[in-house]
């Protein structure tokens, strides 16, 4: 009977080891720059302020009334760090997110994060690529060309639309004509549906050989980003996107250090979950405390290490790079 039963790792053994090798390239990376490695909890108090993002609830038997959660990402914690004076900082970890799963997705993955304070944006995301080529030329691949586009390029090329100034029925009629039809269309937002037609119309015309940068995004998709107006005068998120085709591998900020900016921003989200009928949004308050002793001015950036090295070996789907995905738990 336990012959029927598929107990074997899903990925070959091969990858395992490229992917030893990734990880021993990424240290010696940030060992050559001097950035700190650290390590932060994977259990957190306060829910997700990321309205896409659903955490992984756990059993807790103490007296806090705040629910236990699985992170899905350790910025707070590390911005913390950041307050008290650590300098740059880098951490390797599992991250959890509720329901995400697909050829791109497993509900546990591996996440580098890292801050430079003293950096912008635009640094944060040239030392990205720097890193990417390192990884590449370490394990022996040719070093990939790289494409720069802000986000109103990139969405005005395919749809003719500015992606700042175009309402939610403006994109929705759009959607529809090139039969990106959804259910129940009249319940998305216009992030969402800037979100829906990058996802499937923008993102997948990006080059499978080459880097593409995407910045400037709309100002009300900053989180935890600063805002500030363009070349045409429209605010904008200090955020970039990293791709490889139509692959997220990294996203990047210039962070928001105002804690009143990001005591109004927790509430906007807070409000939002409630109208979405998601679990309440319970502030974090030492996270608050640490922005108002002071962080310092910094660029931070997360990369999904499973998707760099989907890149590396040519697979399609996450579970091809796990040892044990989801589904052989």
């Amino acid at each position: 009977m336990n012959e029927k039963i598929n107990w074997r790792p899903g990925c070959d053994l091969a990858v395992l080891h490229l992917r030893a090798r990734l990880m021993r390239a990424l240290r010696a990376f940030m060992d050559q720059r001097n950035i700190l490695e650290v390590e932060t909890p994977l259990l957190i108090r306060a829910a997700n302020y990321d309205l896409n993002v659903q955490n992984i609830l756990c059993q807790d038997e103490s007296a806090d009334p705040r629910p236990l959660a699985l992170h899905s990402s350790p910025e707070l914690f590390m911005k913390r760090l950041l307050a008290a004076g650590t300098g740059p900082i880098w951490q390797l970890c599992k991250v959890f997110r509720k329901g995400e799963q697909g050829s791109y997705h497993n509900p546990e993955f591996t996440m580098l994060e890292w801050y430079r304070p003293g950096m912008d944006v635009q640094g944060i995301a040239d030392e990205s690529l720097a890193l990417f080529q390192h990884i590449r030329e370490s394990l022996g691949f040719a070093p990939l060309p790289v494409h720069r586009i802000s986000y109103r390029e990139a969405f005005e090329t395919v749809t003719g639309i500015n992606p700042h100034h175009a309402d939610a029925k403006t994109l929705a009629f759009w959607a529809s004509k090139h039969e990106l039809n959804v259910h129940q269309p009249e319940s998305l937002d216009r992030d969402q549906w800037l979100d829906l037609i990058m996802n499937e119309r923008v993102q997948t015309r990006f080059d499978a050989n080459a880097y593409t940068v995407i910045s400037e995004f709309p100002a009300s998709q900053a989180a935890l980003a600063c805002i500030r107006n363009d070349e045409y005068g429209t605010p904008v998120a200090e955020r970039i996107e990293i791709y490889q085709g139509a692959l997220e591998l990294a996203n990047g900020y210039y962070e928001l250090t105002d804690p009143a900016e990001q005591r109004a921003r927790f509430e906007y989200a807070a409000q939002q979950r409630r109208q979405n009928g998601q679990p309440e949004l319970v502030v974090d308050a030492r996270f608050l405390a640490a922005l108002e002793h002071g962080l310092p001015d910094c660029a931070g950036l997360s990369v999904g290490i499973d998707r760099l090295l989907m890149t590396l070996t040519g697979e399609t789907d996450i579970r091809r790079v796990l040892a044990f995905d989801f589904e052989r738990l």
